[in-house]
């Protein structure tokens, strides 16, 4: 942040080139390329510190990094031994790799940790979690056959389409039975029978 401030905040006269003349520094077209994340950034960056455009906004980057190279290499001595101080600072300011930054692997070890809790949040979830398929191999488990019986002997459900099945019924088959199941539920008998459930259970 303080360096952010001090390359777009902070007005350096003489420093750079944006406020020479015209042609005085004759512009040269390159060609860059940048991550998207990259690019984000410069725009972030040009649109909040109200810099024309993003080129413009690269060439002030390049302005202050390269015044901070020439005043290294500005010492008394050789050409020789200014151009190796001038690399040396070059070297100080871009050569840096990021997996020697201890900022970047405090930051890479803790999302490393995180990674791990949740990588084994997710095993003990599937631990918990019992596989159909390992249950309908289990040696416990019922049959085929002795689902559909168990389907069929029940008196809930049978209605359901798993209860005809289980029975064996066609289409027309279940509209006949649930059609004398039906007079048999409305019939006077089984409404007394009804009420007097509910009245016993509700007592």
């Amino acid at each position: 942040i303080k360096h952010k401030r001090l390359i777009f905040r902070i007005k350096r006269c003489l420093h750079c080139h944006v406020g020479a003349r015209a042609g005085q520094h004759p512009k040269v077209s390159l060609t860059a390329s940048v991550h998207h994340f990259q690019w984000q950034w410069l725009q972030t960056v040009t649109e909040k510190c109200g810099i024309t455009s993003v080129e413009k906004c690269v060439r002030i980057i390049c302005d202050f990094y390269q015044s901070r190279v020439k005043e290294a290499a500005n010492i008394k001595g050789s050409r020789q031994e200014q151009e190796a101080a001038g690399y040396l600072r070059e070297k100080e300011i871009f050569g840096k790799r990021r997996s020697e930054d201890e900022r970047f692997t405090s930051a890479l070890s803790i999302w490393h940790t995180c990674c791990k809790q949740k990588d084994e949040e997710k095993q003990l979830q599937q631990k918990e979690i019992p596989d159909l398929k390992d249950l309908a191999s289990d040696p416990a488990a019922c049959s085929d056959q002795d689902s559909a019986a168990a389907m069929a002997r029940c008196q809930v459900g049978r209605s359901s389409a798993s209860y005809a099945a289980a029975m064996g019924e066609t289409a027309e088959e279940t509209n006949a039975r649930r059609a004398k199941e039906l007079v048999m539920q409305e019939s006077e008998e089984a409404k007394k029978n009804r009420a007097f459930i509910r009245k016993v259970l509700f007592m």
